[in-house]
């Protein structure tokens, strides 16, 4: 079941995911989710206790970008408002794409107190953060910023904890992280093709005259890349406190350390051919072993790294029992997703990849050493060091739970929480979007036998429209007016939004220890 569950934890809801253990999990729990939330909890619940939830979750995120602002196709570096004959009179690259995700997230947790009064040993599998999914038109308007991906890091943790006189609990806990990053984008190559060209005609100041900023997306002139399976493994830690002052009182706040992921693996890219009626592009894609004469355009195989940085967060709850039959929670966190700057990429091709590239005679010397020239200048301009804006900011999330116990047969609550967004909405894009949400959950639980419990909870996330009109993004031919490095990509105006339904189903067993009931 455990295996079954990690395979479909693929194409989960969000980057990140707030429900870690489902309705069980809270930073106030005292039951196997705390071994994430706060491992100081597993002192107070005592006993012995297990927690596995599969999680199907049902997601639908839409972007309806709008038609770039590249200005007039009558702008020209050279002076001339002609539009050579055969290009594009007028161009549009707006269009709506929608992103369906489907998947199980799993949580499987155990902990106990092993008959030692005040301790508390936990061990589990999570899934703190995931993402992915796929356009369905394969062409669309957003494919610079996601084709398809999938983005997933488990995390195999033991914790430990121990209470002293029923008063205050501390706990550490330690993760294994394994990370694999997959993810299928566009890239546009117009300005690399324009500046080839200066380059060839003696390093001209500015593009020749045929050169627009409005064909910048036009088919011919893109890169797709494809990471394939990606991988990075990493260590982190937590340590908390939990105080009991009174029996109907408890107070949690644990503090969960950030990580660097620097996954690598293979990539693909390949290139489409210019349209004919730019010959001098043509020639050139020709000349770099980036097209061959019957339009086929090259494709490389390679290495890449992508790395970022996840954030540090610090839990907190204040967990009441107004009755014995009913549990309060207020709770949150403050997240430190100022890490997560920027997706730092790398990709190294092989000269030996440019296959279209060969000598005209291979018994002269002087043509082999022209074409391998060209080949190591071709792969290097596809080997670069790429920086991709995310601009996270440091965030937070609030939220009520509540639990009331009708009997030892059967359990109800709810919850209630926002969470702030962590991308400010001029550096929003299809591949990291992210947005204000309101969280609405309701559970269940039945016992039919005693000391196990079935339950299920529906969860549902409101992500109100975004509309931006301001995009850091941007791409221009010119020198005059081009962004730095992190924010070259498309623009990104547009709208975004979504919603995310998620249905928890958990298996609990409970033995011991009064608490654990909770």
């Amino acid at each position: 079941m455990l295996l079954f569950l990690m395979t479909l934890s693929a194409q989960a809801a969000g980057l990140d995911l707030l429900e870690v253990g489902g309705a069980w999990g809270t930073p106030g729990a005292t039951n196997p989710t705390a071994i994430w939330w706060n491992p100081a909890g597993l002192a107070v619940g005592g006993g012995t206790q297990f927690v596995v939830e599969g999680a199907p979750v049902f997601a639908k995120v839409y972007a309806d970008r709008a038609n770039p602002n590249y200005g007039s196709l009558e702008q020209t570096a050279a002076g001339t408002s002609d539009i050579p004959d055969g290009y594009p009179t007028e161009y549009d690259y707006s269009g709506r794409d929608d992103v369906s995700l489907n998947a199980v997230v799993p949580f499987i947790g155990v902990s106990s107190d092993f008959t030692v009064e005040g301790l508390g040993i936990g061990a589990g599998l999570a899934v703190p953060q995931a993402t992915g999914g796929e356009i369905e038109n394969e062409w669309g308007a957003n494919r610079y910023s996601l084709r398809s991906g999938d983005i997933r890091a488990i995390q195999a943790i033991l914790a430990a904890s121990y209470r002293v006189k029923k008063l205050v609990s501390f706990g550490v806990s330690g993760a294994f992280v394994d990370s694999t990053w997959s993810a299928n984008t566009d890239t546009v190559t117009y300005v690399d093709l324009s500046d080839a060209v200066r380059e060839e005609f003696g390093g001209l100041e500015q593009p020749l005259g045929s050169f627009r900023d409005g064909y910048m997306e036009q088919r011919g002139y893109t890169a797709t890349a494809d990471f394939d399976g990606l991988k990075d493994q990493a260590f982190t830690f937590g340590a908390g406190v939990y105080v009991t002052p009174h029996e109907k009182v408890g107070i949690s706040a644990a503090f969960n350390k950030g990580m660097r992921l620097d996954h690598s693996g293979d990539v693909n890219l390949k290139f489409q051919c210019p349209p004919e009626y730019d010959f001098l592009v043509d020639i050139a894609a020709r000349d770099q072993g980036l097209c061959d004469e019957n339009r086929n355009g090259a494709e490389f195989n390679g290495t890449s790294t992508v790395g970022y940085s996840l954030p540090s967060r610090v839990n907190l709850g204040i967990v009441l029992f107004p009755v014995e039959q009913l549990r309060l929670e207020v709770m949150g966190s403050w997240v430190g997703w100022s890490a997560f700057t920027d997706y730092e990429i790398t990709t190294e091709i092989d000269a030996s990849e440019v296959t279209l590239v060969q000598p005209d005679d291979p018994d002269d010397p002087d043509d082999v050493a022209e074409a391998q020239e060209t080949r190591e200048k071709t792969a290097g301009l596809a080997s670069q060091d790429l920086i991709w804006a995310r601009d996270g900011r440091d965030t937070f999330w609030v939220g009520i739970d509540a639990k009331h116990r009708v009997s030892d047969l059967f359990m109800y609550g709810g919850r209630v929480f926002y969470d702030r967004t962590s991308v400010p909405i001029e550096s929003l894009q299809l591949n990291n979007f992210n947005g204000n949400t309101l969280g609405l959950m309701g559970m269940a639980m039945v016992s039919p036998v005693d000391k196990l419990g079935i339950s299920l909870s529906l969860t549902h996330h409101i992500i109100p429209e975004r509309t931006v009109d301001n995009s850091v993004f941007g791409l221009t031919v010119f020198d005059e007016g081009r962004k730095d490095a992190r924010y070259r990509w498309p623009e990104a105006n547009g709208s975004y939004g979504g919603s995310i339904t998620r249905l928890g189903i958990a298996l609990r067993g409970r033995f011991g220890h009064d608490q654990a009931k909770w």
